[in-house]
Protein backbone atom coordinates (compact mmCIF):
# COMPACT_ATOMS: atom_id res chain seq x y z
CA UNK A 1 0.00 0.00 0.00
CA UNK A 2 1.20 3.55 -0.50
CA UNK A 3 2.08 6.18 2.08
CA UNK A 4 -0.22 8.96 1.61
CA UNK A 5 -1.61 11.56 4.19
CA UNK A 6 -4.82 11.31 5.94
CA UNK A 7 -4.66 14.97 7.44
CA UNK A 8 -3.14 18.13 8.83
CA UNK A 9 -3.67 20.69 11.48
CA UNK A 10 -1.63 23.37 13.09
CA UNK A 11 -1.94 25.39 16.41
CA UNK A 12 -1.63 28.47 16.99
CA UNK A 13 1.05 30.26 18.27
CA UNK A 14 1.60 30.31 21.99
CA UNK A 15 3.44 32.53 24.19
CA UNK A 16 4.23 32.07 27.88
CA UNK A 17 1.65 29.04 28.72
CA UNK A 18 1.87 25.49 30.02
CA UNK A 19 0.04 23.91 27.60
CA UNK A 20 -1.03 24.18 23.83
CA UNK A 21 -3.89 22.08 22.61
CA UNK A 22 -5.85 21.96 18.87
CA UNK A 23 -8.09 19.75 17.35
CA UNK A 24 -7.29 17.12 14.53
CA UNK A 25 -9.50 14.87 12.62
CA UNK A 26 -8.31 11.36 12.00
CA UNK A 27 -9.99 8.91 9.50
CA UNK A 28 -10.93 5.42 10.11
CA UNK A 29 -7.98 4.15 8.03
CA UNK A 30 -5.65 5.85 9.28
CA UNK A 31 -2.50 4.15 11.03
CA UNK A 32 -0.67 6.66 12.66
CA UNK A 33 -0.70 10.01 14.25
CA UNK A 34 2.51 12.17 14.42
CA UNK A 35 2.79 15.09 15.82
CA UNK A 36 5.79 17.91 15.06
CA UNK A 37 6.80 20.28 18.33
CA UNK A 38 9.10 23.26 17.32
CA UNK A 39 10.20 25.36 20.12
CA UNK A 40 12.10 28.54 21.40
CA UNK A 41 12.53 28.57 25.03
CA UNK A 42 12.71 24.66 25.74
CA UNK A 43 10.92 23.43 28.77
CA UNK A 44 10.61 20.36 29.70
CA UNK A 45 7.84 18.66 27.46
CA UNK A 46 6.11 16.48 30.20
CA UNK A 47 3.03 15.01 28.02
CA UNK A 48 1.60 14.82 24.51
CA UNK A 49 -1.79 13.37 23.97
CA UNK A 50 -4.58 12.63 21.51
CA UNK A 51 -7.99 12.48 23.43
CA UNK A 52 -6.40 11.60 26.12
CA UNK A 53 -3.67 8.47 24.87
CA UNK A 54 -0.37 9.71 25.66
CA UNK A 55 2.02 9.71 22.16
CA UNK A 56 5.70 8.12 22.26
CA UNK A 57 9.13 10.60 21.34
CA UNK A 58 10.79 9.44 18.03
CA UNK A 59 12.84 12.08 18.27
CA UNK A 60 14.02 15.43 19.68
CA UNK A 61 16.53 17.74 18.63
CA UNK A 62 18.23 21.15 19.56
CA UNK A 63 18.78 23.50 17.07
CA UNK A 64 21.52 26.15 16.64
CA UNK A 65 19.69 28.72 18.53
CA UNK A 66 19.74 29.51 22.24
CA UNK A 67 17.16 27.05 23.40
CA UNK A 68 15.36 25.72 20.29
CA UNK A 69 13.81 22.36 20.44
CA UNK A 70 12.25 20.34 17.19
CA UNK A 71 10.37 16.84 18.62
CA UNK A 72 8.45 14.42 16.74
CA UNK A 73 6.04 12.11 18.50
CA UNK A 74 3.96 9.45 17.09
CA UNK A 75 0.85 7.11 17.81
CA UNK A 76 -0.18 4.04 16.16
CA UNK A 77 -3.59 3.10 15.24
CA UNK A 78 -5.26 6.50 16.75
CA UNK A 79 -8.97 6.57 17.65
CA UNK A 80 -10.60 7.91 14.38
CA UNK A 81 -12.50 11.15 14.88
CA UNK A 82 -11.85 14.65 15.33
CA UNK A 83 -10.52 14.81 18.78
CA UNK A 84 -7.66 16.98 20.95
CA UNK A 85 -4.36 17.15 20.58
CA UNK A 86 -2.69 18.70 24.33
CA UNK A 87 1.35 19.30 25.04
CA UNK A 88 1.90 19.85 28.34
CA UNK A 89 5.04 21.56 29.76
CA UNK A 90 7.00 20.83 33.28
CA UNK A 91 6.94 24.94 33.37
CA UNK A 92 6.07 27.95 31.47
CA UNK A 93 6.96 27.50 27.76
CA UNK A 94 8.31 30.89 25.84
CA UNK A 95 7.19 30.34 22.20
CA UNK A 96 6.00 27.44 20.00
CA UNK A 97 4.39 25.85 16.71
CA UNK A 98 3.17 22.95 16.36
CA UNK A 99 1.46 20.69 13.87
CA UNK A 100 -0.11 17.15 13.71
CA UNK A 101 -0.11 14.67 10.50
CA UNK A 102 -1.87 11.50 10.16
CA UNK A 103 -1.47 8.94 7.38
CA UNK A 104 -2.75 6.47 5.97
CA UNK A 105 -0.16 3.14 4.90
CA UNK A 106 2.68 3.33 7.43
CA UNK A 107 1.69 0.60 9.18
CA UNK A 108 3.95 -1.63 7.66
CA UNK A 109 6.71 0.50 8.08
CA UNK A 110 6.80 1.46 12.03
CA UNK A 111 10.46 0.73 13.13
CA UNK A 112 11.70 3.22 15.08
CA UNK A 113 14.08 5.75 13.20
CA UNK A 114 18.27 5.93 14.89
CA UNK A 115 18.55 9.54 16.28
CA UNK A 116 22.28 9.89 17.10
CA UNK A 117 23.22 11.96 14.54
CA UNK A 118 23.50 15.96 14.97
CA UNK A 119 23.32 18.13 12.26
CA UNK A 120 22.69 21.99 11.89
CA UNK A 121 22.13 21.95 8.22
CA UNK A 122 19.35 20.73 5.80
CA UNK A 123 20.26 17.51 4.09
Amino acid sequence: MAISIDATSVSAEEVNVTAISWSHTVAAAADDLWVCQTEIGSPAITSVTWNGTSLTLVVSRTGPGVGSLASIYRLSNPEAGTFTITINYGSIHGRSYSGALSTIGTGSVRATPSATGTSTTDA
